[in-house]
C-alpha cells in the first residue's frame, strides 16, 4: 500500500454506491479537521488502488504540490454525487459550490466504478490499524437501535456534523 504509516489507530471506510453496490473505495480516510484538510494528499507520491480521501466540508480543491493526478466527487449533504472530474492533473484547482464534501480518488477511480451524477454513496466504516489509512482518526462507533428497534451506527466526537448526517442509519451499513 502507498500510504504512509502513522501510529495508533485509524479510520477508514469501504465507499460504495447504493443503488449498485459497486465499490468505489476499500480504504477511504476522512479528513475532517482544520488540519487534516489542509494537508489532504501532500507529501504523497501516489493514491493506490481502492484509496480515498474524504474532505469535509469541502467545496474546492487543490493539487498545487501534488505528484499525481485525482478523480474527484463532490457530494451533497445527503452523499449524492453533484459534480465529478476525472483526472485532475497536478497545479490544479476545481470547485463546486453546491457541494458540501469531496471524495479524492485514484485516477480512474470514477470510470472503474462506473459513477454517474446523482448517484448516493455509502460509507462503511471499518476500524483498522496503522497504514489502513493515509489520515489519523480515532472515531467511537456504537451500535444502537432506534424507537423501532432498526439498527443503526453512533458516532462519537470524530467528525463534523456534517459526516453524523451522512453517516446516519440510511447512509451507512449498521455493524452487525
Amino acid at each position: 500500500m502507498s500510504s504512509k504509516t502513522i501510529p495508533g489507530e485509524t479510520s477508514s471506510f469501504t465507499v460504495a454506491i447504493d443503488s449498485t453496490e459497486r465499490v468505489v473505495a476499500t480504504c477511504a480516510a476522512i479528513a475532517d479537521t482544520f488540519v487534516l484538510r489542509a494537508k489532504g494528499l501532500l507529501g504523497r507520491s501516489a493514491l493506490g488502488a481502492g484509496e480515498g480521501l474524504w474532505i469535509v466540508p469541502c467545496e474546492s480543491v487543490h493539487t498545487i504540490g501534488m505528484r499525481f493526478s485525482i478523480d474527484l466527487l463532490y457530494l451533497d449533504r445527503k452523499c449524492r454525487v453533484v459534480q465529478f472530474r476525472r483526472a485532475m492533473s497536478p497545479w490544479r484547482v476545481s470547485a463546486c459550490l453546491t457541494a458540501r464534501s469531496v471524495l479524492e480518488l485514484p485516477a480512474g477511480a470514477i470510470d472503474s466504478a462506473r459513477v454517474a451524477l446523482g448517484d448516493t454513496l455509502i460509507f462503511t466504516p471499518s476500524l483498522g490499524r496503522s497504514g489502513d489509512s493515509p489520515i489519523p482518526a480515532s472515531p467511537t462507533h456504537t451500535n444502537k437501535t432506534d424507537r423501532s428497534g432498526s439498527p443503526y451506527i453512533e458516532v462519537k466526537n470524530t467528525v463534523s456534523s456534517y459526516y453524523a448526517a451522512c453517516a446516519s442509519r440510511f447512509y451507512v451499513q449498521p455493524l452487525l
